[in-house]
C-alpha cells in the first residue's frame, strides 16, 4: 500500500493501413514505463484513410481485432488516445505576425487565414492548432491540424460501439516527437529537421530555436517496413527536397542537424547512406525508443509498431 500514489495509467491505440496496436503504460514524474501491448497485422490494407474521408473495407475483421486486443490487454479504462495514419490529418506550419492569444480569436484568425486556401470547405474542417513564438524572429509559427469532419465521425462511430470513449486524436510524426523532444532539447542543437518514416510516408518537420515552421509529408511508394536502397532513396530524395525548399524560402539559412526515426531502421546502414548522398556538411543521428521508455513487458522487435501509440501517451 503507498501513502501517495505518483502515478497514472494510460491506454492508447495506433490504427494503421495493415496493422492495429494496443500499448499500455503509466508515467511516474517524467518517466514513461510500459506496461504492455498488444499487435496484430492485418493481411491486407482494411481502409482507406485520406483527407476526404476514412473508408473501412473490412469494418468486420477491424471491431474483432478491437474487441480482442481490449480484452486481451484488459482494458478496463475505456478513455483511450488514439493515432491515426498521416494521410488522414492535413498538417501545415504557418506563420503569423502577432498572432492572437486569446483561442476565439485565434481560431478566427485561422478560419480566415485558411478560407483562402480552402474555399467555403474550411466549415467541413475541425480545426487543431498550437501556437509557438519564434523570440529570434519576432513572428509566431502556429501548427495547425485539419481532420475532415466526416473522418472523425466515422472513426468515433467505429471506438463507439465498444463504448470507448477518444479523448485524443494524433498522427504518427508528432506522436514519435513527442518520445524524443526532451532528448533534443538536451542536446542545445535548437535548429534542425526531425525526420519520421512511418504509417507508408515520410514525415520532415523542420525545427528552428525548438519551434516548428515547416512539416511535409509524402507518401512512400513502398512499404516502410522494408528498410532497402529504394527506401533510402525515396527517403533521401523528399529530405533533400524539403532542404532545398527550405534554404531558398528562409533566406539562405542552413541547418545541418538530421534526427531519425523509421520503421525497423538499420541505424548504421541509414547514417552511412545519408552521409554518402547528401554529404559530409550535414550530421546525422538516429534515434532510439529503448533510450527514451522503461519496459515492464517482454520487449520484441516491434519499435515500428509502438512508438506511435507510445508517444500520444507522453
Amino acid at each position: 500500500m503507498g501513502i501517495f500514489n505518483f502515478s497514472k495509467k494510460f491506454t492508447a491505440v495506433n490504427l494503421s493501413f495493415d496493422y492495429f496496436t494496443t500499448v499500455k503504460g503509466m508515467k511516474k514524474g517524467n518517466s514513461f514505463f510500459l506496461e504492455g501491448y498488444e499487435y496484430t497485422r492485418f493481411d491486407d490494407y482494411v481502409f482507406e484513410p485520406n483527407f476526404k474521408g476514412f473508408s473501412i473495407k473490412n469494418r468486420d475483421k477491424v471491431k474483432a481485432v478491437i474487441d480482442n486486443h481490449m480484452s486481451t490487454a484488459g482494458i478496463k479504462n475505456k478513455n483511450i488516445s488514439l493515432v491515426i495514419p498521416e494521410q488522414a490529418i492535413k498538417v501545415m506550419v504557418l506563420p503569423f505576425e502577432n498572432f492572437p492569444s486569446n483561442n476565439d480569436e485565434a481560431r478566427d484568425v485561422l478560419v480566415w487565414k485558411l478560407k483562402n486556401i480552402y474555399g467555403p470547405e474550411i466549415e467541413n474542417f475541425n480545426i487543431s492548432f498550437q501556437d509557438f513564438k519564434n523570440t529570434k524572429e519576432n513572428i509566431d509559427y502556429v501548427l495547425i491540424g485539419l481532420a475532415n469532419q466526416k473522418t472523425i465521425n466515422e472513426i468515433t462511430e467505429l471506438f463507439s460501439q465498444f463504448d470507448i470513449n477518444l479523448v485524443k486524436i494524433e498522427i504518427p510524426s508528432l506522436s514519435i516527437y513527442n518520445i524524443f523532444d526532451s532528448r533534443l532539447h538536451a542536446y542545445g542543437e535548437g535548429d534542425y529537421y526531425f525526420v519520421t518514416f512511418t504509417s507508408n510516408s515520410i514525415n520532415i518537420m523542420l525545427f528552428e530555436g525548438y519551434y516548428p515552421v515547416f512539416y511535409r509529408s509524402t507518401s512512400l511508394m513502398k512499404s516502410p517496413i522494408l528498410i532497402e536502397d529504394d527506401i533510402f532513396e525515396e527517403i533521401i530524395q523528399a529530405l533533400r527536397v524539403s532542404i532545398l525548399y527550405n534554404e531558398e524560402n528562409r533566406r539562405g539559412k542552413v541547418v545541418n542537424q538530421i534526427y531519425f526515426f523509421g520503421d525497423a531502421l538499420k541505424k548504421q546502414a541509414m547514417e552511412e547512406t545519408l552521409l554518402k548522398k547528401l554529404g559530409e556538411n550535414y550530421v546525422f543521428t538516429c534515434l532510439n525508443l529503448r533510450d527514451e521508455i522503461e519496459f515492464l513487458c517482454e520487449y520484441r522487435d516491434v519499435r515500428h509498431v509502438i512508438a506511435p501509440a507510445i508517444g500520444i501517451l507522453f
